[in-house]
């Protein structure tokens, strides 16, 4: 296996111009491959999260954003090769990538819920303390039988989809350090290691210092204290 590639992340994507050689593929037919199943994963990932927008705004879950990004074929290309993958459309799990991004803590629990009572689990990842994600739960799901009633999920049913659930100061932290170390672990020197584990660790504080702040804000009456999203 081998990669010839310059280019640059954003947002957790790989954004390049890429000269590719993978082992057993052939470039061209899995460009073919990707471009014949990549609309399916759009109109899955766009509806789901439409659902996601109602079911927590009826479930009174106030939410930063819902976004949803289709892994580009670049992306695609290098996870297989990171991966070794040798059936990469049914051993890839996050062509279809969606993540809620919330205010606190205990909104995590509230969307896993949600994710729970509304499609099928296959895989539930929760990661703790690590540098990158330091408590992102990551969840595969696909659709339950009832969604595949909708015409808009008809022949949707087998497919895989990623959620990501994030405080805001989650997503914060990941964006920013992955600029500079995704896929790149390894080569981290110690003394950058440690001072990412002390601000991983500062952050983990300060959410849980918020949800304190809030369940303290909760018990004042209505009139005192109101939350207001979105409103400057």
């Amino acid at each position: 296996m081998s990669i010839t590639t310059t280019g640059h992340y954003i947002d957790g994507e790989f954004s390049s111009e890429t000269s590719i050689s993978i082992g057993d593929f052939n470039s061209g037919d899995l460009k073919l491959e990707y471009d014949k199943v990549i609309d399916k994963y759009i109109q899955l990932g766009e509806s789901v999260k439409y659902v996601l927008q109602q079911l927590t705004k009826k479930n009174k879950i106030e939410v930063s954003e819902i976004t949803f990004r289709p892994k580009s074929f670049d992306s695609f290309c290098h996870k297989i090769l990171r991966k070794e993958y040798k059936k990469p459309l049914s051993q890839m799990n996050d062509i279809a990538g969606l993540r809620i991004i919330c205010y606190y803590n205990s909104d995590l629990k509230s969307v896993e819920k949600i994710l729970n009572d509304n499609f099928n689990v296959k895989k539930a990842i929760k990661r703790e303390y690590i540098i990158f994600d330091y408590n992102t739960p990551h969840y595969i799901l696909t659709l339950k039988k009832e969604w595949l009633r909708v015409p808009l999920f008809e022949g949707l049913g087998n497919i895989k989809f990623e959620v990501q659930v994030r405080t805001v100061l989650m997503h914060a932290w990941s964006n920013i350090s992955r600029q500079y170390f995704y896929n790149n672990e390894e080569n981290i020197p110690a003394d950058i290691k440690t001072k990412l584990n002390i601000v991983s660790a500062k952050l983990f504080e300060i959410d849980e210092q918020l949800e304190a702040i809030k369940e303290e804000a909760e018990k004042l009456p209505q009139k005192k204290l109101r939350p207001v999203y979105g409103k400057y």
